[in-house]
């Protein structure tokens, strides 16, 4: 059968469902936006992780905090999402550790605002957390916050070696964007945005703190099988987040350019699901561009969380029916959601009486 027709009967097997999700606007620990200057855009929040009844967030290299956690407030649980949260403080710096190797130490700080593409909490280790880079370097950092709110410190890094990738037209910026941990070791998938053939990649790694390079063995997955949505752009990979469901492991994959959430049966590699994201701002206002890219799950309250982040080139992060950004959408205003996990994976809400 030829291949193109093969991948269309896959692709048409795979059950697709949309769901509208309602922003919630995040703050400042004081309340007040945190607004874009010269070249920065905000917060520009590229990944969340859950810890601690929090969300951890990353700044990505236009941020006004550059290299630095943002601790966000869980939005309260009711019928309809609050219209803002705030951070519980202020960023928080990413600071060298004692005992780094000197040659990745360097490459990490040749430039002070390094590209943070996602960051994922080790289930293991209170505390701890992992965060990819991706234009600058293919490196992977062990972050640890000693005291739960308070200093972060690196207390590893190490490079991830994946000598088969190529990035999309050959642009760095299309590299390491979302990882997972799935496994002890800890085993991490780590998501390469977008290959040279227009598709994403996977990759395990199993984390050795001291080693300086980590070998990334690839992880199938048939992106190809994915159905198309109309009036998107190509399929890329973002954020992930691991869960088992019904006994399986399962990996939920956030697509930015798509606006979707992919459900990877990882035993059997095959995509089960995909979920078609209708974002709209706190009134309900549907939106031209959201760009989400961080995903964290609470499975204990059978929630997901999604987080924006905004940096707009063309004023295209902006209510559908204005002209122009404005509010909180001109100030690049990053956008927390929350989904019912059962309405992305029916059966996996929360366990009765939670």
């Amino acid at each position: 059968m030829h291949t193109l027709l093969l991948c269309a009967l896959l692709a048409a097997e795979i059950p697709v469902a949309t769901l509208t999700l309602r922003g919630t606007w995040v703050l400042d620990h004081e309340g007040a936006p945190v607004r874009p200057a010269l070249w920065m855009r905000g917060l520009q929040t590229s990944g969340i992780a859950l810890s601690g009844g929090a969300l951890i967030a990353i700044g990505d290299q236009r941020s006004n905090f550059p290299a630095r956690l943002f601790t966000i407030a869980l939005p309260p649980r009711g019928a309809e999402p609050p219209r803002s949260t705030r951070l519980k403080g202020p960023p928080v710096a990413i600071l060298p550790g004692p005992g780094l190797p000197e040659a990745l130490l360097r490459r990490y700080q040749s430039k002070p605002n390094p590209d943070f593409e996602d960051i994922a909490a080790d289930p293991e280790r209170p505390g701890v957390f992992f965060a990819v880079i991706e234009q600058d370097d293919t490196l992977i950092l062990e972050i640890t916050r000693r005291n739960g709110d308070g200093a972060a410190e690196i207390t590893a890094i190490a490079e991830i070696v994946a000598p088969d990738y190529e990035p999309w037209r050959g642009d760095l910026n299309y590299r390491l964007e979302g990882l997972a941990v799935v496994g002890p070791g800890p085993e991490i998938v780590v998501a390469f945005e977008r290959a040279k053939d227009s598709l994403p990649r996977l990759y395990t790694v199993v984390w050795k703190p001291g080693a300086t390079s980590l070998r990334a063995a690839p992880l199938a997955a048939p992106f190809d099988t994915l159905p198309p949505r109309e009036g998107k752009g190509l399929l890329n990979v973002n954020a992930m987040a691991y869960l088992r469901h019904d006994g399986a492991p399962v990996l939920l994959l956030l697509a930015r350019d798509h606006e979707r959430l992919l459900v990877l049966d990882l035993e059997r590699r095959v995509f089960t699901r995909v979920i078609d994201l209708d974002f709209r701002g706190p009134d309900m206002e549907k939106l031209v561009w959201t760009s989400p890219e961080g995903l964290a799950l609470d499975v204990r309250a059978g929630l997901a969380y999604l987080i924006s982040d905004p940096d707009s080139e063309r004023g295209n992060y902006r209510a559908e029916k204005t002209a122009a950004a404005a509010g909180y959408y001109a100030d690049l205003v990053p956008l927390l959601f929350a989904a019912p996990l059962d309405a992305i994976l029916p059966g996996a809400g929360p366990p009765p009486g939670k």
